[in-house]
């Protein structure tokens, strides 16, 4: 065979290579990679940060904002927020949290709400999800921005709770990473208060302990709810100067 040949077979069979490689990843979405790649303490495939849910659910805030009245305690955040009957931390409460929200998400979105130059407080609970697109470093200086822009009134900065490294992907050094960081931040408000119920989450080797886990290994039984709960009342009473 010629040198030519022999070229044009290799680049025929390079061509199969790439093909082959491209049909096989493509014969699997995100869904059903991700498990595997957790399973092996790999980083999963992130999900575009900004997507339709996003934008509907800000669209649909908006609209709950503008008829809420001035005075509420205004909930910020992701998922864990989102679930939460918010109601049974602060009866005023206006609940503006979204599922999957990230610090970068929260920033672009809090421009959208009259109710917070008004809000008599605030509680906030974000970051978990920044760590599938950045370090733990900067989403808590992403963190610091959000405090920035938020009016001076009592606030509560929640910690961002452990997880089960067996099922989600975060690991839990990075999450302790990211709450020293949003403690320093809080820090340096002085009405802020720095709220951690992880410690009372948590088992013996730092997981989520599965009676306060869903199958996921990141969000919240209805006992896990019942201990933030706890802990975010508690942090609000000290946030406004009372006894809780």
């Amino acid at each position: 065979m010629t040198k030519t040949g022999r070229r044009w077979l290799l680049g025929i069979g390079a061509a199969y290579l790439l093909a082959l490689h491209a049909a096989l990843v493509l014969s699997f979405d995100r869904q059903d990679l991700n498990p595997l790649l957790r399973r092996a303490g790999l980083r999963p495939i992130p999900a575009p940060e900004f997507d339709r849910f996003h934008a509907s659910m800000r669209a649909m805030l908006r609209r709950v904002d503008s008829v809420a009245g001035p005075g509420r305690v205004v909930f910020l955040g992701a998922s864990t927020l989102h679930g939460l009957d918010a109601a049974a931390v602060a009866p005023d409460a206006l609940n503006l949290a979204i599922g999957g929200d990230t610090t970068l998400r929260l920033l672009t979105r809090l421009g959208d709400y009259r109710s917070l130059p008004t809000a008599s407080a605030v509680v906030l609970l974000v970051g978990l999800n920044d760590l599938t697109y950045r370090t733990p470093e900067e989403a808590g200086e992403l963190f610091g921005r959000i405090l920035e822009r938020l009016p001076p009134v009592p606030l509560v900065a929640g910690a961002v709770l452990p997880v089960d490294e067996a099922a989600a992907w975060p690991r839990n050094a990075d999450i302790r990473r990211l709450n020293a960081a949003i403690r320093a931040h809080c820090a340096r408000r002085p009405d802020c208060v720095f709220v951690d119920p992880g410690p009372q989450l948590a088992d013996a080797a730092g997981n989520l302990a599965p009676r306060f886990r869903q199958h996921d290994g990141i969000h919240l039984t209805a006992e896990g709810y019942r201990v933030l709960i706890g802990a975010l009342r508690e942090g609000l009473a000290s946030a406004r100067g009372r006894p809780s």
